[in-house]
């Protein structure tokens, strides 16, 4: 979407209270805290306050698409970022459309900016041997798209669900098998050699 006067109204119905980013900032988010007909103002990451002057011939591009869900890492976790299904006429990240939460446990987190920062942040994500045999003190670790890994447990994630569990002592990674083809095409990728074995059940 494109910032301008002309569309001020929308601007405001959509992204009033809400982090965006901005083509013209790469990955820096900003908080909207007020919008008029001539400007957009509100605190950016670091807290700084801001002011975008709205005109037609130059405008602001909107570059934030809410996702629906992404795994990320925050410092020595494994995090999950949703989308809410309600009040989705706001398309900027806020708590009302967005919950935030560590994938080995449940219920959302407070929404905080370190969270949001470490998402929008481009990610290095480790191979599923380099989680499992790492010495790091990570007590899970992303491994991409939607896939991390808990190194408690010793199981591989989809979202917040276990759906495989690698036995060290026997090198078999036990599998649900109603997450076969996931499963094998994600390890495959990452070129990790172990033995399956499917079961209905962890």
């Amino acid at each position: 979407m494109r910032f301008s006067p002309s569309v001020w109204r929308d601007i405001e119905r959509y992204y009033l209270n809400t982090w965006v980013k901005f083509q013209e900032f790469g990955d820096r988010l900003f908080y909207i805290e007020r919008v008029t007909e001539s400007e957009v103002t509100g605190i950016d990451q670091e807290r700084n306050e801001f002011l975008l002057a709205l005109a037609e011939e130059e405008p602001y591009t909107l570059t934030y698409v809410l996702p629906h869900r992404a795994v990320f890492q925050y410092e020595g976790n494994a995090m999950l970022l949703q989308r809410i299904p309600a009040r989705q006429y706001k398309r900027g990240l806020s708590a009302e459309n967005t919950g935030i939460r560590l994938v080995t446990t449940t219920g959302n987190l407070d929404m905080r900016i370190e969270y949001l920062i470490a998402y929008v942040n481009k990610q290095n994500y480790p191979s599923l041997k380099d989680a499992i045999f790492s010495s790091n003190k990570k007590r899970s670790v992303a491994l991409g798209g939607r896939f991390s890994f808990d190194k408690v447990s010793q199981s591989i994630f989809l979202d917040t669900r276990p759906i495989a569990r690698y036995f060290r002592d026997e090198k078999i990674l036990r599998v649900l098998s109603l997450f076969r083809n996931e499963i094998t095409e994600f390890v495959a990728a990452d070129f990790f050699e172990t033995n399956y074995q499917y079961v209905e059940s962890l």
